[in-house]
């Protein structure tokens, strides 16, 4: 785990240190790389790292939201649909942090914010909210967002992933969840 944080330590020391320097930013494979290295040094109690991404992600989206807020009404979508994929980031570095009801109650934003800029939930945003919920012990608003999610796409999904999703662990022994399962996938 030292070698891991190490690596993790350098990688986010050289974004920072660069970063307005130089306008350096982490690669996308070395943002994936320190973020997973992040991930399992939380699972091993140490979310520092994790913490560092979430307040990172958190000012990312104050400044979409800031300038959104900005800009004329008219050219307001686009920057009001960064700030929704923003947010959705930041949920999921919650989700890794097992801050569930927190991450359920960003996605929820992110997705309350598309709904309105496309009259459209996103999918996977929605999926996502479902696991959170249902890590929180939240199963009723969990079932719901579940069926949500699979009725508006399930085209990234498979019966079988969403049976053996690790996160929709408690809504397994719910009749509920299988027959959201039947209605989106067909029966067995």
């Amino acid at each position: 785990a030292d070698t891991r944080g190490s690596a993790a330590d350098g990688l986010e020391a050289a974004h920072d240190r660069y970063r307005m320097r130089a306008g350096f930013q982490l690669r996308p494979f070395e943002r994936y790389q320190a973020d997973t290295i992040a991930e399992v040094l939380a699972a091993h109690g140490r979310k520092a790292l994790l913490a560092r991404r979430a307040e990172e992600l958190s000012d990312e989206a104050r400044a979409s939201l800031r300038y959104a807020q900005r800009l004329p009404l008219g050219e307001r979508a686009e920057a009001m649909q960064w700030y929704a994929t923003d947010l959705s980031q930041l949920a999921g570095v919650l989700h890794r942090m097992r801050e569930f009801d927190r991450a359920a109650e960003v996605y929820g934003e992110s997705i309350r914010i598309s709904v309105e800029l496309g009259g459209t939930a996103p999918a996977i945003a929605s999926y996502n909210r479902a696991c959170a919920l249902a890590r929180a012990d939240r199963v009723d608003e969990a079932l719901e967002q579940l069926d949500s999610a699979l009725r508006a796409d399930t085209a990234d999904l498979t019966r079988e992933w969403v049976e053996e999703d690790g996160d929709l662990r408690a809504l397994r022994d719910d009749p509920r969840f299988r027959s959201i399962l039947d209605r989106a996938f067909g029966t067995d």
